[in-house]
């Protein structure tokens, strides 16, 4: 069987290239010749489990590791992939033969005018899209598509878009609007203080210019997200209920609000609506994790790396996951990672693994960390206190641990949940914690 340039034997499991032998786990290859049998079709998790560990149970992760290796080995051939597709499964892309290409043309020329019409469909009932003019329109769609991604060079071309939104269309809120959103989102990952503080003043500056024009589903999210209204969020659902970044940040809401079991229905129709976007994955996996749905989290970060490996916020949370379904060596590894990427996610990554130290016995180890770090009680000491006092636990110190989350800022509602629901926190009496 060709798979690209490769010789796949799917009886004898050999995978080759120009007659030499590829060296690939048996595992990976029974996992290779399920996904073969429907090439450039999705094949369910599900099915592959069944056939390729038919004798019990096997953590999802045992998967992924089999994926992994079948993309190293079939690296060679960039025309071949293995896709993820979240919450579904995996599909083999592999070159279509011309002829089926020919005989396939029409049918491909048909979905994609299909789609185009509901596309358009959709658009046209977006708020006030109709006012934006086809440039702008134009404009406008790319710069969403780039939001929804999120990644660095995602959110450099969505201003850019946003930019000649309002440049072509002065007088309508959308490009006003999306940068309102675009700039909390900027904002929330500068590292400096200064620099996030110019950003939501522009955000608030694009947020009344938008209002000055008329009501904007992403006008109404960005004035939500800075005041916690719920009617704000309710009205922006009500205008815009299929957008998936607007259901994600309503989600994003109740999780922080203290309910992340809602918090993750809404999540997991985000994901659905845009499937592809890592954001609403990312916080599909918080809101489990902070639910205690440890499967379904260490599933949606799992997809949502594979999506944006680059998101040391998600090989943290995907630590605690690990750490939480006691699998110490993973969680230490994806701690490992977020650490490497330098991100501002780093601090609290290390004092995660830390803790993982503490309670393998390493107690000197940890110690030598924490106090490398310099973590220490402080006002305004935000997700980090929450893994200081998880640490504090570690050492058998209860007192400190209470002592360090009472130091913390209450007004980052998720850090409040946090402090409710980490697992490692599970033993300490909140009454005391909590008390104003």
């Amino acid at each position: 069987m060709k798979i690209g340039a490769y010789d796949f034997d799917p009886e004898a499991l050999t995978l080759a290239r120009d007659g030499v032998r590829v060296d690939v786990p048996a595992r990976a290859l029974e996992v290779l010749r399920i996904l073969a049998e429907s090439p450039n079709h999705v094949v369910d998790k599900r099915d592959i489990f069944l056939r390729v560990w038919p004798d019990g149970f096997v953590e999802s992760n045992n998967l992924w590791q089999q994926v992994h290796l079948l993309r190293k080995a079939l690296a060679g051939d960039p025309r071949v992939q293995v896709a993820n597709v979240p919450r579904r499964g995996y599909r083999l892309v592999v070159p279509v033969e011309k002829a089926r290409i020919r005989n396939e043309v029409y049918v491909i020329a048909a979905l994609i005018l299909a789609v185009l019409v509901v596309s358009g469909a959709l658009w046209i009932l977006h708020p006030r899209a109709t006012q934006l003019g086809e440039a702008a329109t134009a404009e406008y769609r790319r710069g969403l598509y780039h939001l929804a991604r999120r990644q660095p060079s995602d959110l450099q071309q969505a201003r850019a878009y946003f930019d000649k939104t309002v440049a072509e269309a002065p007088n309508a809120p959308d490009g006003y609007a999306a940068r309102a959103v675009l700039d909390i989102v900027q904002a929330q990952r500068a590292l400096q203080p200064a620099e996030s503080q110019r950003l939501y003043d522009e955000g608030l500056a694009d947020e009344r210019a938008a209002f000055a024009r008329g009501e904007h589903p992403y006008a109404l999210l960005a004035r939500a997200s800075r005041t916690r209204s719920r009617d704000d969020f309710e009205r922006a659902m009500t205008l815009a209920p299929n957008d998936p970044t607007i259901v994600a940040w309503y989600g994003f809401f109740e999780t922080s609000s203290g309910d992340p079991a809602k918090g993750e229905l809404l999540e997991t129709r985000a994901t659905k609506l845009d499937p592809s976007a890592p954001i609403p994955l990312k916080l599909l996996g918080i809101a489990a994790y902070y639910a205690h749905d440890y499967a379904i989290a260490e599933a949606a970060f799992r997809d949502e790396l594979n999506v944006y490996a680059a998101d040391d916020e998600g090989w943290y949370y995907l630590g605690l996951v690990d750490q939480a379904r006691l699998h110490p060596a993973a969680a230490r590894e994806d701690l490992t990672h977020a650490i490497s990427l330098h991100g501002g996610i780093a601090t609290a990554a290390l004092l995660a693994r830390a803790y993982l130290d503490a309670t393998s016995g390493r107690i000197a180890q940890a110690k030598a960390t924490f106090k490398a770090v310099g973590a220490r009680p402080a006002a305004g000491y935000q997700r980090e206190g929450v893994d200081v006092a998880a640490l504090w636990m570690a050492f058998g110190r209860p007192d400190d641990a209470l002592s360090a989350l009472e130091h913390i800022d209450r007004s980052d509602r998720l850090v409040a949940v946090a402090i409710e629901a980490d697992p490692r926190l599970a033993s300490l009496p909140f009454r005391r914690a909590t008390r104003n």
